[in-house]
């Protein structure tokens, strides 16, 4: 049997219903066949391949649908009331299962000088009920006063809300917060802060709308058209740094201005001289200078000794000798013991740290002692002169038969 028609009578005439003959298991059925179809002329009918590809158009091959995708969008003024000193607005969760909403970009207006020293945050969650669950999207200061300050970023979860904390003086005047749904993000590589076009990475340097105006990242990141100017979202990728051409690499402006902060210091110059690294051979030496000063140096101490064992203390905290000189007018040897101790020393009982024999001559005679790392005396520093060698010792010596000089610090 070949292709028929089924027969319908909806009018005297009665129609015709297009359809195919086929088999179905044991039966031989009629399929009715329904096309996409020019109203008008009968012929132009949409075809479908043996692979099941829809035809769009006369082609031999199979073609995209093209036409308009829909951007779904809505804007909402969220506040207008304004927050008392330190006072903060929390918007309520917005469903985005019921919106379609995947991005979010905020703006804020306010004439009152204090909301410059705020900050907003939008956040997101999937369960609005547990706070340990609410995530930050984006946050940042906002901008001085009388000026619009813009906030956006992606959202990922079910919920978005924001956050606006005021600054420590309440709010007089005018004060507005709106939020601008959609369900696409513009992105692009680099692109312009205040216009449409692609910019350059100079302009970025100066956005006005950036959240990092202050030190900006060079290189590639994600950007988000809010309507009136490009947004960085977060998430910044690292892609070939606009000076060196390195993958990979960063450079941290110094400021707005986008000069970079240097990373060498030529040798040579006024300001640091030549420095040679460390842990390496000296291949040239260092060429070094003392420069005399009138503030610091060591303290001294000057002894003329009487008819005893002329027992001194010199400092009664922790302290280092570097210098002594003692002289001796007798003919006999006289003998300088130092002692580690707060106070005058015991002599005879108290054990010296140091001895020191100083010759004896009539007409003069001396040591002169220089230690450049200094002696430690973990307590006091004090000294006495006798007449004997031994530690026990407690002969006196004679008024005027020494001069004792030590410097110390």
């Amino acid at each position: 049997m070949s292709n028929n028609y089924v027969q319908v009578a909806p009018n005297s005439t009665g129609l015709k219903v297009d359809t195919t003959e086929l088999t179905v298991g044991a039966n031989t059925v009629e399929r009715q066949n329904i096309c996409v179809a020019d109203p008008t002329t009968a012929a132009n009918v949409a075809n479908v391949t043996s692979g099941g590809a829809l035809k769009v158009d006369a082609s031999a091959t199979t073609q995209p649908v093209s036409g308009s995708v829909t951007l779904q969008k809505r804007t909402q003024i969220l506040t207008t009331t304004l927050l008392t000193a330190s006072a903060s607005y929390t918007s309520s969760w917005q469903d985005t299962e019921l919106t379609g909403t995947n991005f979010v970009a905020l703006a804020l207006y306010s004439t009152n000088v204090s909301i410059t020293y705020g900050n907003w945050y939008l956040q997101e969650t999937d369960d609005a009920s547990t706070s340990a669950m609410f995530r930050t999207v984006n946050t940042g200061p906002v901008t001085t006063a009388a000026t619009v300050a813009t906030l956006s970023g992606q959202i990922k979860a079910r919920y978005w809300r924001v956050v606006v904390t005021n600054g420590a003086t309440a709010m007089t005047t005018l004060f507005e917060l709106t939020a601008t749904e959609s369900n696409a993000q513009t992105s692009v590589s680099i692109a312009d802060p205040n216009s449409n076009a692609i910019p350059t990475i100079a302009a970025l340097s100066t956005d006005g709308n950036s959240q990092y105006n202050d030190g900006i990242y060079t290189g590639s990141c994600e950007m988000a058209w809010n309507g009136t100017g490009w947004d960085r979202t977060l998430s910044q990728p690292i892609g070939t740094n606009a000076a060196s051409a390195t993958k990979g690499s960063l450079v941290v402006q110094g400021s707005s201005s986008g000069t970079p902060i240097p990373t060498t210091i030529a040798a040579g110059t006024a300001a640091i001289g030549t420095v040679q690294p460390g842990n390496t051979a000296n291949t040239t030496p260092w060429l070094t200078s003392q420069i005399p000063t009138t503030a610091g140096g060591l303290t001294t101490t000057k002894l003329i000794s009487a008819a005893s064992t002329n027992a001194t203390s010199v400092k009664t905290s922790a302290g280092q000798v570097y210098n002594i000189q003692a002289f001796n007018t007798n003919a006999s040897a006289r003998f300088l013991k130092l002692y580690n101790k707060a106070s005058s020393p015991t002599v005879g009982t108290d054990t010296p740290v140091n001895t020191f024999l100083v010759p004896g001559n009539a007409t003069g005679s001396g040591i002169v002692v220089e230690v450049s790392n200094g002696i430690a005396f973990a307590t006091g520093i004090a000294f006495a002169i006798t007449g004997a060698i031994a530690d026990s010792d407690t002969t006196a010596i004679g008024a005027s038969d020494c001069v004792v000089n030590i410097q110390y610090k």
